[in-house]
């Protein structure tokens, strides 16, 4: 079918025929989009890891409410995949922050530590080079 073709079709019908079609059309392209799905995409132990900041946020605060922890996941699916760092360090800088004094209140979230990751790094190493406590970082 060519443009012309959708012209002189369009000069036949009527103006109520053309509104059923784009009506139909617009019902049919409605029930596609209901058809997809999002398939949330994290990985296992990343879903463990954000458990493991929510525990620890409620512990530091019990009123904390309950996350969308698929969402947190993936933020630290983010963290290892799209900023390239190695689970075991993601582990180790988790640790550091969930017992260093002022780190342990500021990162309630994934999203947090994803973003203050490299300082939180950086100041843990700092701390066990100079003798302080005892972290794997």
């Amino acid at each position: 079918m060519t443009v012309d073709d959708v012209v002189e079709f369009t000069r036949k019908c009527s103006k109520q025929d053309l509104y059923t079609i784009r009506r139909e059309a617009q019902k049919r392209i409605d029930g596609l989009n209901e058809q997809r799905t999002v398939v949330a995409s994290y990985s296992q132990w990343a879903y463990h890891v954000a458990e493991l900041i929510y525990e620890h946020a409620k512990s530091v605060f019990p009123l904390t409410k309950e996350p969308n922890l698929v969402e947190w996941a993936q933020e630290i699916d983010r963290l290892v995949n799209r900023d390239g760092v190695p689970r075991e360090l993601v582990e180790g800088v988790l640790k550091f922050a969930m017992k260093d004094d002022f780190w342990r209140t500021n990162i309630r979230s994934a999203k947090a530590l994803r973003k203050h990751f490299e300082k939180i790094y950086v100041q843990g190493k700092s701390k066990f080079e100079r003798g302080g406590r005892t972290y794997t970082v």
